[in-house]
């Protein structure tokens, strides 16, 4: 019989031995509900302690209520308990940052519908995951089956009984009523405020303070800190602010998503001895920004006005963000968490560094290994790394066999099979991690629960004895009947069903419906070991796929990717047309969003050629303009071969112009998409002055006369919306666009 305690001997050891635990709460919503006010009452849980759900909790206790859309002010922060209501939704993104603000001696607990029927229920955070199919469909439901599994793996704790270990589980069936626990353990569990003692270096952290102190001897560095959450990042960042502020004259700005991100890098500091404030100041990050861009020209000089630039939690701000602030100090420090679940994820580790080197002459990388928030041993950082694969790892065959005729085989593998086989699952979702700059947990419940995703491996050694070395992650999309009304809202432009990225794009920019009548696969990624690369392995798993996508009869496949010169080039051996680029960098990655196509019916060879054509065409206009940072050479790149052709297009007024002017006229498409049109019917008035453009609008028949101003101006100077509405005293862009359309329609005449 496993050993029991009373509960305050439970949450003394939690204490003494810097642990964090964890009590899984199984049934009604209002059991749960009641058992969770019972144990933050025996806690005697105050405001230091959160209840994460979308509801408020009536518990009529001090405790903080935090929605789900908010959990980003708990980064920085110390939590003394915390609960996560799973029948709100179980978000594992939600779960793997709420956790990392627990401290020990905490609890965290978890409330989830009865285990036996959990699978079935329709948890709110399917929402996420919805994809528009042509049939109805429900989700797997295979990551809480899986989620099960590792619960019933915890000490089950029954009735009155606690057992001595720090993950437990308690079941309705098991436990009716309430608890008898202690009406109060009188602060015995609550996690001590910070004091001085608290915030004494260890030796990882003494290492990063001494490292950014050698900053001050360089005149233009930046240095990246990283490590796993609970490791004393914000604290060794705020004692070496300190002792900068302390031994230097440097004028320093601490940057954050929120003031909260930072409150105990603050706290760090103001617990040291006095220094000069006036050289010390906290910034948001949309302030830093504007008051920085909205300086004027004469003003440049003065924009790099600090000595150094603190940027906390930055793994939570867009790259292209992050991009602008490095350019703020001549010496930058940013701290992010290893784990991908605070923002932008591995885009911070596999994109940023790169685009760092070339900015600073040096670039130092630190780490933090030990844990300062909790034990090196804490028993819920373990149990989460392993619920949620947190701590993946290369698993690829070459660590422990010599790459001399290995054999490779590939097989398509359902979720089903990754449900039942952890080795398996864990080496595809460290493959498919590691892949991509945008990786978070709930990647994991995607791939396990998504009946639209398709997945093959590529395995390396014995049958009995094998590793993933390479993944193909698909999206199933379109497939809609062809007299399906949703297709015309799709071209109309009032709906962008999710699930189907390439389809509506297609048939929105077109205007062609019958792109989401054809059923196709998105790529969504595609990653080899970097041991097992240039062997031409990635073609393999593509060529498997298309003759799988031959044999079911699929029409086309493609990808979306974040554009980079390098990835082009890999897609373009597969003979794949490039049908569009986006306007507007990507939050996350910093990239133009790049969206490539590749027919396998025969009758859509021509229509794909003419896709990729009229974007090749539309790119001319697009650089002129909205794409004027593109280079000469990516521009090459993208366009092919043809580019005298493709130039003399470009000014060309064509049938093409015509429908998607009509289409413009009729809020089918937006400015920027009609962009290209308006570019060309503009200079064709101007070159050739000729009259007579035929023009359709729902309302009527028209023959465009002239251009007025506006449509001129607008044309020489978008996107710069500020110059266009200064010139004709407009208030912004939307009465801009609109008062385009009315001098369209007022410079034509009926027919």
């Amino acid at each position: 019989m496993p050993k029991i305690h009373p509960f305050s001997l439970l949450m003394q050891r939690l204490v003494s031995n810097q642990h964090r635990g964890l009590l899984v709460l199984s049934g009604s919503q209002a059991w749960c509900h009641s058992r969770a006010t019972e144990v933050l009452n025996a806690v005697d849980a105050d405001h230091s302690s959160y209840w994460l759900s979308q509801y408020e909790p009536q518990c009529g206790l001090a405790i903080r209520h935090l929605r789900p859309n908010r959990i980003k002010h708990l980064l920085g922060n110390d939590v003394a308990h915390l609960v996560v209501d799973g029948w709100e939704g179980f978000s594992p993104d939600g779960l793997a940052l709420a956790s990392g603000a627990l401290c020990a001696g905490g609890l965290l607990i978890l409330l989830v519908p009865e285990l036996e029927s959990w699978n079935r229920f329709e948890d709110p955070d399917y929402l996420r995951f919805t994809a528009l199919r042509p049939s109805a469909y429900r989700m797997n439901g295979y990551f809480i089956d899986r989620c099960c599994r590792f619960f019933q793996s915890l000490s089950v704790t029954q009735g009155n009984y606690w057992s001595a270990q720090a993950l437990m589980m308690i079941d309705e069936g098991d436990c009716p009523r309430s608890f008898d626990l202690p009406s109060s353990l009188a602060g015995n569990a609550l996690t001590p405020l910070p004091d001085k003692d608290l915030f004494q270096p260890t030796t990882d952290q003494q290492k990063v303070i001494s490292s950014i102190q050698g900053l001050s001897r360089l005149s233009s560095a930046v240095c990246l800190l990283e490590a796993d959450r609970g490791r004393g990042k914000s604290v060794a960042l705020g004692l070496a602010i300190q002792s900068l502020l302390s031994s230097t004259q440097l004028t320093i700005a601490v940057i954050a998503p929120l003031a909260s991100n930072v409150a105990n890098l603050f706290t760090a500091i103001e617990t040291t001895t006095a220094f000069d404030a006036s050289r010390l100041s906290y910034h948001a990050v949309d302030e830093l920004l504007y008051r920085d861009t909205g300086r004027s020209k004469s003003h440049e000089s003065d924009i790099t006005c600090y000595d150094l630039l603190v940027i906390d939690e930055a793994a939570a701000i867009p790259l292209p963000v992050l991009y602008k602030l490095s350019r703020l100090a001549p010496r930058v420090v940013l701290s992010t968490t290893l784990n991908g679940y605070e923002g932008s994820g591995k885009g911070f580790s596999l994109r940023f560094k790169e685009g760092l080197s070339y900015q600073f002459e040096q670039l130092f990388v630190l780490n933090l290994h030990h844990a300062i928030r909790w034990s090196n041993d804490d028993p819920l950082e373990i149990f989460l790394n392993q619920l949620l694969l947190l701590d993946t790892k290369s698993v690829a065959c070459s660590e422990t066999k010599p790459l001399v005729n290995v054999q490779y085989q590939i097989r398509k593998v359902t979720a089903k099979q990754l449900l039942f086989d952890e080795c398996l699952l864990r080496q595809v979702f460290t493959l498919l991690m590691q892949a991509h700059y945008q990786s978070r947990p709930s990647d994991l419940r995607q791939l396990l629960d998504a009946p639209y995703l398709t997945l093959w491996v590529l395995e390396c050694g014995e049958q009995h004895d094998r590793s993933v070395v390479g993944v193909l992650l698909c999206c199933e999309e379109g497939g809609f009947d062809q007299d399906d009304k949703l297709l015309t809202l799709i071209a109309n432009g009032q709906r962008r069903p999710q699930g189907n990225l390439l389809s509506q794009s297609l048939v929105q920019r077109s205007g062609q419906t019958a792109w989401c009548h054809y059923r196709s696969l998105r790529v969504m990624r595609i990653a080899i070991d970097p041991d097992h690369r240039r062997k031409g392995l990635a073609s393999q798993l593509i060529e498997t796929m298309e003759a799988y996508l031959t044999k079911h009869q699929y029409h086309y496949w493609g990808t979306s990717f974040g554009f980079h010169s390098d990835l082009l080039h890999f897609w373009q051996r597969f003979n794949i047309d490039v049908v569009n680029l986006g306007l507007h960098r990507d939050k996350a990655s910093g990239l133009r969003n790049l969206q490539l196509i590749k027919p396998m019916s025969a009758k859509l060879i021509e229509a794909s050629k003419q896709a990729s054509q009229n974007f090749r065409v539309d790119l001319m206009a697009y650089k002129a303009s909205y794409l004027n940072d593109l280079s000469d050479a990516d521009t090459d790149i993208l366009t092919g071969s043809n580019q005298g052709t493709i130039q003399t297009e470009a000014f060309s007024y064509s049938v093409r112009d015509t429908k998607q002017l009509q289409r413009f006229l009729d809020d089918e498409i937006s400015f920027d998409q009609a962009y290209p049109a308006l570019r060309r019917f503009v200079y064709a008035k101007q070159r050739t002055e000729s009259k007579n453009k035929f023009i359709q609008t729902n309302e009527n028949y028209f023959y465009l006369n002239e251009c007025g101003d506006l449509t001129v101006f607008a044309v020489d100077h978008a996107p710069h919306w500020r110059a266009i509405t200064d010139q004709f005293g407009l208030s912004g862009r939307r009465e801009v666009i609109q008062a385009i359309k009315t001098e369209l329609i007022q410079q034509t005449r009926s027919k």
